[in-house]
């Protein structure tokens, strides 16, 4: 299975530019202001160039917020094993 670079290479050199779409996420060269304020200067800069397809604005995810931290991982391993208790080198019957 080829890593998504190795993929990447593979679709521009054989021309494939317009089935890929670039997101837009962050003014990195604003350095010095916070995240959110970058973010909003390149959602107003998106909205008064049009911006479109195939540059699109990816949307701001508050990491902390509550409502985001109740959304179920679903990358988590499911497990009904409880972790072994710290000391105990095995599981052994008494």
């Amino acid at each position: 299975m080829k890593d998504g670079f190795s993929e990447l290479q593979a679709a521009l050199a054989v021309g494939r530019q317009r089935d890929m779409v670039f997101y837009a996420f962050d003014l990195l060269y604003l350095d010095g202001l916070p995240q959110i304020e970058r973010k909003r200067v390149l959602k107003q800069l998106s909205d008064e160039t049009g911006l479109g397809a195939p540059i699109l604005l990816g949307e701001h995810m508050d990491l902390m917020s509550k409502s985001y931290l109740r959304v179920p991982n679903p990358w988590a391993r499911a497990s009904s094993a409880k972790p072994p208790r710290s000391g105990s080198g095995s599981h052994s019957s008494k």
